[in-house]
């Protein structure tokens, strides 16, 4: 197992491209820009790691002008302690079986898409000025304790877990058989997908929920 301390965009690049299962690579305080990409893979229980900067340390800051700041194409792949910053997409996750822990996003179009299955995303904070996170396909993936601006689930993602959110601005699940617990909605709630279990939800007083669908302990906010 190696570890690799990038200090430049090309750097970074250089890690990604070598990265094997078990590597650890560790970014620097400090921004980092470019259109960054990973299509190798880990192994179970011998995740790539990419961390960002240490507590006490400057922030790692990844960013981009336009496309995909980091493009995650491979299996088994965690990132952690990283903050994202403007671009068009700051996280597309392709792979499967891949960890995105205590990540920041701001100031992008969209936050974080996920085509792949069994990924999760925790402890997040995404503010994003059009989707935070989008499901666009996909089965298993488990987003729980964010706070996030936007949630929406495509139409044929089924069976995820969306657990302990904050979602402050619209939800749309077109998708079906989603767990839903511990949720509060703040903003428009539509779900037309069917087969979800909704427990202990909060849920705003205009919403859009299909009968073919399951609720349980759901409050709503007043209007």
């Amino acid at each position: 197992m190696a570890s690799f301390n990038p200090t430049t965009a090309f750097e970074f690049q250089n890690a990604l491209d070598q990265a094997k299962p078990g590597d650890e690579i560790f970014l620097p305080g400090k921004t980092l820009s470019g259109n960054f990409y990973i299509t190798n893979s880990g192994e179970d229980g011998k995740l790539i790691t990419i961390s960002g900067a240490k507590e006490g340390n400057e922030s790692t800051i990844l960013t981009s002008t336009s496309g995909k700041t980091l493009d995650i194409g491979g299996d088994h792949i965690k990132v952690t302690n990283v903050k994202f910053e403007n671009g068009n997409t700051a996280a597309h996750i392709q792979g499967n079986n891949n960890f995105l822990n205590s990540v920041v996003i701001t100031n992008a179009l969209n936050g974080i898409v996920l085509s792949g299955n069994q990924n999760s995303v925790s402890s997040c904070d995404i503010d994003c000025k059009e989707t935070g996170i989008l499901i666009k396909r996909g089965h298993g993936n488990d987003i729980n304790s964010n706070i996030l601006s936007s949630l929406t689930i495509a139409e044929g993602s089924w069976g995820g877990v969306l657990s302990f959110l904050i979602i402050k601005g619209p939800v749309d699940i077109k998708g079906s058989k989603y767990s839903i617990t511990n949720v509060e909605a703040q903003g428009k709630f539509d779900i037309i997908g069917c087969g979800n279990e909704l427990n202990n939800v909060a849920l705003p007083a205009v919403n859009n929920i299909d009968s073919c669908n399951h609720l349980n302990a759901v409050t709503y906010n007043k209007p």
